[in-house]
């Protein structure tokens, strides 16, 4: 496998193989309802394909662990923003789920928070304006 050059071209190979990975999940799925023996060779060299890709991915988040991350990673804050209270925690770029309060290192919110902590505020610019971010409260997620 070629070397990436960039974090943001590591982030990227990861996608386009967690992409991969799930084509060849559909394509399992398919092969085991199509052949009622497990043994199908094509069912084995998509499995294999499916650990090699699976591997590179591991290999991708091993050489991204020699750079730096921001010191919110791993931190979870509560804020109120316009009187709403979110929880977030600041999770790598790889990990993201917005839905359940996960958020990149990178994105413009974690940016913000970073070296603030609680009872301090923070303005964001949004599409919608600027929004102004009050901290409840910051922890480490273990």
């Amino acid at each position: 496998m070629k070397k990436a050059k960039s974090r943001e071209e590591i982030l990227a190979k990861i996608q386009d193989l967690k992409k991969q990975i799930d084509s060849i999940g559909t394509q399992i799925e398919r092969d085991r309802k199509e052949n009622d023996a497990d043994d199908s060779a094509v069912l084995h060299e998509l499995l294999d394909k499916k650990d090699y890709l699976e591997q590179s991915i591991d290999s991708l988040l091993d050489s991204l662990k020699n750079t730096e991350l921001p010191k919110t990673f791993g931190q979870q804050y509560k804020v109120s923003i316009n009187g709403s209270t979110r929880e977030f925690k600041v999770v790598h770029p790889t990990q993201v789920d917005t839905q359940n309060g996960y958020i990149s290192t990178e994105s413009p919110i974690a940016l913000a928070l970073e070296g603030n902590g609680a009872g301090d505020y923070v303005e964001l610019d949004t599409p919608a304006g600027k929004q102004v971010i009050e901290i409840l409260e910051v922890s480490a997620v273990a």
